[in-house]
């Protein structure tokens, strides 16, 4: 309860802007359809990916101090530790990574957003560099593709009919913007943890079952070959 509450404040300040300038000048910042790329747009869509990621980086704390038996970090301590440059930069490299992949015929797509499902956990937890992270996150799914490619995509598309489910029970009630924004943020606010929990969790798991992280330049066996059960695509 207290992690939506704290998603509540730190996505109000996107609705309220979003609001604030449609009303009143009828720029929409985004749409189900489009991003509007202009001077309003650029900084709140960095306020939503930076408030994203701490958000993550709050779960993956709050998980992992759970799993050690330790006490859960504060929000002054998430806010000064989180690698906040990395984690940025990795989430814009996947996601341009992603959609090339995509208009490569799909495929390219779907195989780079699996072996990266992991990668802005492993940023948080172990601070390598992106590179490395990169080459970590593909060798942890290896061998657990598929399983890593059906929680991916259960997580996703769970998410996403939800959200679209409550947007079209709301254009039945109206279809003024400020009904519209409102059916669709809130549902993605209180929906986010329980999207990203999962992730969360498989990444622990997986870094668990391939043990410490291994010197640069080496690969641990268990990583190299797939298991018989799980072997998916290398």
């Amino acid at each position: 309860m207290a992690f939506n509450i704290l998603a509540v404040c730190l996505e109000l300040p996107l609705l309220l802007a979003d609001l604030a300038l449609h009303v009143g000048s009828g720029i929409t910042l985004s749409t189900d359809k489009s991003l509007a790329i202009n001077a309003f747009s650029v900084p709140v869509a960095l306020y939503g990916i930076l408030s994203h990621h701490f958000l993550s980086g709050l779960l993956e704390r709050l998980v992992g101090a759970e799993g050690h038996g330790q006490a859960n970090p504060t929000l002054r301590e998430i806010i000064h530790e989180l690698p906040w440059r990395r984690l940025v930069a990795a989430d814009l490299l996947v996601t341009l990574l992603v959609v090339l992949g995509y208009l490569a015929f799909i495929i390219p797509g779907m195989l780079i957003a699996t072996w990266m499902t992991p990668l802005l956990v492993i940023v948080n937890l172990e601070r390598q560099s992106i590179w490395e992270s990169m080459k970590r996150s593909y060798q942890l799914v290896r061998g657990h593709f598929w399983r890593v490619f059906v929680l991916g995509f259960l997580a996703v598309a769970l998410f996403a009919i939800v959200v679209d489910l409550v947007v079209a029970i709301a254009e039945g009630i109206g279809h003024s913007f400020a009904v519209q924004a409102l059916s669709h943020a809130v549902p993605s606010t209180l929906l986010m943890p329980i999207a990203a929990l999962p992730i969360v969790v498989l990444t622990f798991d997986l870094v668990a079952l391939a043990g410490p992280r291994a010197p640069s330049g080496t690969a641990k066996s268990s990583q190299a070959e797939p298991s018989d059960a799980e072997g998916g695509p290398s």
